[in-house]
C-alpha cells in the first residue's frame, strides 16, 4: 500500500504475516526476525479490525485476503495499493498499480 494517512508508506497486517511465514523458510526464523524489523521500520501498519474483515466480506474481490488487505487499506486512507497480482483487484475502489507502473510513475515524476 502507498501512502498512510499521514502520507507514509503502509503494509496491511496481514501482509507482514505472509511475509514472516515465507521469509522464515527461506532465510530461517533469526534473519527473517531482523528483516521483518527492518520492514516494520519502514512501513506503518495498517490494522484489520472486526470493522475491516466485515467490509472486506461485503466487497466482491475473488480473493478474500486480496479484499482484507484492501479494506484495511481504505481505512487507512492510503492512495493506492501496489501488487504483482492486479487482477485479483478488479472491482477495487482505491487504485491498483502494479511494481513496474508504480515505479515508471516514481521516474515520471522525477523527470
Amino acid at each position: 500500500m502507498a501512502g498512510g494517512a499521514a502520507g507514509t508508506r503502509a503494509g496491511c497486517a496481514t501482509t507482514i504475516t505472509a511475509i514472516h511465514y515465507l521469509a522464515t523458510k527461506a532465510v530461517g526464523r533469526a534473519q527473517a526476525k531482523k528483516h521483518l524489523q527492518e520492514l516494520m521500520a519502514m512501513f506503518e501498519i495498517a490494522p484489520v479490525d472486526q470493522t475491516v474483515l466485515s467490509q472486506a466480506i461485503d466487497l466482491n474481490l475473488p480473493d478474500f485476503e486480496d479484499a482484507i488487505l484492501h479494506e484495511s487499506a481504505r481505512a487507512f486512507r492510503v492512495a493506492g495499493i501496489v501488487t504483482r497480482n492486479t487482477k485479483d483487484f478488479k472491482g477495487a475502489t482505491l487504485p491498483v498499480f502494479s511494481p513496474k507502473e508504480l515505479l515508471s510513475g516514481v521516474v515520471a515524476s522525477e523527470s
